[in-house]
Formats: structure tokens, C-alpha cells, sequence
């Protein structure tokens, strides 16, 4: 009799134990899935393989005002954006933060659903090659790399003696560039850039690197 008591008091427990766990997880379960991906077009005319950094963080900063809305995040690509909601926040609550964002950057959200949205949620989980408003700032980094380069490469085109300088040219102007892409320039960018590599080329070469900025920083057909 002892025994069949003990037997069914520790059935009762396993089975409390098991079902306390079940809670658990079923718990963590919402937390994982209360984000939503948006297809939006945030992509860097000068820098196309990246999200434009000047651009994201405001959009970010945007979402992240809205008072359904935990956090913000671009991928790399600059072709999604992921929502992560405040708990207690309702699906009414958060299209209408979604709405309003759209409506004030011009811009518009596709929701991502499926097999699409999966597969995001596996990436997006690590924050790996996503970024927030407060990394926006590494995508304007990148795009003034790859604009230093195509100037560089244009120079190089056109004043062949200059290939030999290209990677010190690329230095000097990566970070008037930067500047000018996170707001903290002074100046025009053309005399900027030009007083940068003035002490760095020769009189024809000069002349080149100006008709390179004449054609601007967003790639021509056939440029990278």
C-alpha cells in the first residue's frame, strides 16, 4: 500500500515536472516568433551590394519610436527589415507602427511570410550581418570604401602613372568620404577630395581625379 502511494506520488511529480517544462519552453516559444521581416528597398545607389546607412538609421530609429516595437534591424543587403515587437503589443498595434513609418519615409513594407520568413528567422536569430541603429553607422564605412575605390579605379583609367599610388589615394579619401556620409563634413566634397590627394599626384593625375568626381560616386554602366 506504502509502496503504490510512493509510486503514484512520484508518477505526480515527473508528470508536474514535465509539464512545468512544456510551460517553459511553450513560454519561450512566442518570444522567438514575435518578429515580422519586411521587404524594403533601402539599398545604397552608390554602394548597391549594401544597405545605405544613411538612409537605415533613420528608418530605424523610426521603428524603434513606435510603441509596439522592441527593435529594428537592416540586413546587410539592405532588402529587409525586421521588426521585433514588445510584448503585449496586438497585430492591430503593430501594422499601424509599421504603417506610419512607411508613410513617413516614403517607403514601402512588403511582409515576408513562409518558407521566406523561416529562413530569415534562422539568420536573424544570431543578429549576424544585421544591423540596428546604433551599427548603421559601419554600412556608411563600407559605402565610402567602395567609392574611394571606384574613384580610384577611374584616376587609375585615365592617369596610368597613378596605379602605383591607387592604394594611398583610396586612404586619403575613404574618410572624407565617410564624413560626408554620416553627416560631419565641411565643405564641398569636391574641394575636400581634392585637397586630400593633392599631395599625392602629379599635375596630369590631379587633373584625372577631378573628371573622375565630375562623374560622381554612383557606379556608371560596367563599374562595380
Amino acid at each position: 500500500m506504502f509502496r503504490s502511494t510512493l509510486q503514484a506520488a512520484c508518477v505526480s511529480m515527473a508528470l508536474s515536472a514535465l509539464g512545468s517544462a512544456s510551460t517553459a519552453m511553450a513560454g519561450e516559444m512566442p518570444r522567438a516568433a514575435a518578429n515580422a521581416f519586411y521587404e524594403v528597398p533601402l539599398r545604397c545607389p552608390s554602394a548597391p551590394q549594401i544597405a545605405c546607412g544613411g538612409k537605415v538609421k533613420p528608418v530605424l530609429r523610426a521603428l524603434e519610436n513606435q510603441p509596439s516595437v522592441a527593435e529594428a534591424w537592416v540586413d546587410r543587403t539592405g532588402t529587409i527589415v525586421a521588426a521585433v515587437w514588445k510584448s503585449g503589443s496586438d497585430s492591430v498595434q503593430r501594422d499601424a507602427a509599421v504603417e506610419e513609418v512607411a508613410s513617413i519615409h516614403d517607403l514601402r513594407f512588403r511582409r515576408l511570410g513562409g518558407s521566406r520568413a523561416r529562413a530569415l528567422q534562422e539568420s536573424f536569430q544570431t543578429r549576424d550581418g544585421w544591423y540596428n541603429k546604433m551599427t548603421a553607422d559601419e554600412l556608411s564605412n563600407d559605402e565610402a570604401r567602395f567609392i574611394a575605390q571606384r574613384l580610384t579605379r577611374r584616376l587609375v583609367a585615365h592617369a596610368p602613372s597613378a596605379a602605383s599610388k591607387a592604394a594611398t589615394v583610396v586612404d586619403a579619401i575613404e574618410p572624407q568620404l565617410r564624413q560626408d556620409l554620416v553627416g560631419q563634413s565641411v565643405g564641398t566634397r569636391s574641394e575636400r577630395l581634392i585637397g586630400a590627394v593633392s599631395p599625392l599626384l602629379d599635375e596630369n593625375e590631379l587633373r584625372a581625379f577631378a573628371d573622375a568626381l565630375k562623374l560622381g560616386t554612383r557606379p556608371l554602366k560596367g563599374e562595380e
